[in-house]
Parts: C-alpha cells; sequence; structure tokens
C-alpha cells in the first residue's frame, strides 16, 4: 500500500500547492483590477463635481469624457469578473479531486489493489484516506468562503455607480486580504503531506 499510498499522497501534495499559487497569482492579478475600477470610480466622482473651465459650456465634450471613463470601469470589471470565474475554477478543480475520495469505488478500488482497508490503514505512514479527506475539505472550505468574499466585492463593484474612497478601500483590502485563507494551516498541511512523502 505504502507505493501506491504515496503516490496518492503526492497528487493530493501538488493539488493543494498548485491550487494555492494559481490563487495567489490571480489574487494579485484581481487586485490590480479591482485597484484600476477604484481609481475609475475615484475619477469618475472627480469628474462629476469637477468645474470644466474653459470647456464648462461643452456639455457634449463632457459627456463624451464621462461616458468613456464609465465604459473603462465596466471594461474593468469584466475582466475582473474573467478573474473571479477562474478562481471559482481552482475551487471547482479542488472539490473534483476531493469528490473523487469520497466515491466509494475508488477507495475500494485502492484498498483491493493491496488487501487493506483504504479509510483506516496508513496510506504510508500515519496519514488515512480520511485524514488527507478532512484536510481537502478544510483547504475547500477555505476557497469557498474566499471565492464568496471575491464575488461579493465584484457584484458590488458591478451593480454601483458611485463609492466612496472608504468603501472601496475596504473592497481592495478584502479581495488582496484572503481573510478566510489561513496560510499559516495551509502550510501545516503541505507540511503534513510532505512528511509523509519523505
Amino acid at each position: 500500500m505504502a507505493m501506491a499510498g504515496r503516490e496518492f499522497l503526492g497528487d493530493v501534495y501538488c493539488v493543494i500547492n498548485s491550487a494555492v499559487e494559481e490563487w495567489h497569482v490571480l489574487t494579485t492579478e484581481g487586485l490590480k483590477l479591482a485597484s484600476a475600477v477604484s481609481n475609475t470610480f475615484i475619477q469618475n466622482g472627480h469628474l462629476d463635481g469637477l468645474s470644466w473651465g474653459i470647456l464648462q459650456n461643452n456639455t457634449y465634450l463632457q459627456s463624451l469624457v464621462l461616458s468613456k471613463t464609465r465604459l473603462k470601469r465596466l471594461q474593468q470589471v469584466k475582466q475582473l469578473q474573467q478573474v473571479l470565474t477562474r478562481l471559482v475554477g481552482v475551487c471547482k478543480s479542488v472539490n473534483e479531486f476531493r469528490s473523487c475520495l469520497e466515491k466509494v469505488e475508488f477507495r475500494l478500488d485502492f484498498a483491493a489493489n493491496d488487501n487493506a482497508n483504504a479509510t483506516t490503514t496508513p496510506l504510508v505512514k500515519t496519514c488515512t484516506f480520511e485524514d488527507v479527506s478532512d484536510y481537502l475539505a478544510e483547504f475547500e472550505s477555505m476557497l469557498s468562503k474566499d471565492v464568496k468574499v471575491k464575488e461579493s466585492v465584484v457584484l458590488d463593484l458591478s451593480l454601483k455607480d458611485s463609492f466612496d474612497r472608504e468603501e472601496l478601500l475596504v473592497y481592495l483590502s478584502a479581495w488582496s486580504t484572503s481573510p478566510f485563507l489561513d496560510t499559516q494551516r495551509i502550510d501545516e498541511l503541505l507540511r503534513i503531506l510532505n512528511n509523509e512523502l519523505e
């Protein structure tokens, strides 16, 4: 069982590690876009209240400038929604991998190959299928909660036409900190899996 268990734990380690890496990349990409959206909101807010100087009487020009900045914001929000879709995809891939573990057939096939009880027998050293399933469920829960926060931010940015700076700052902070991702716990899970593989 140890050889098959080692390969399986290696796969689990890779799934978690690559999901974390992709999550960080997408969160950074999304933060840049969310910052750009915030700046566009602020720019729109300033334009609406500005004295246009010598252009004060040119309402057509003012309308064009405001229209173009709003269009720019909508395009940025659309790009942010695409990043969110990719984050949801990462979450789904972890869920699908974990769902595979939950299938009795998979456990039975794995156990049958080595004539062992797959749920309680350690795969290599101490981790069992139950442990690994719990680790993946815990990790998936973190991702799901973080995605919900990011979905809320994107939804609100796509629905409203104005924000105050404080609200935008809260959104940027919520996006960038990924408050539900417990990086210490994720590092601990990866360490546990890595120790099993050594």
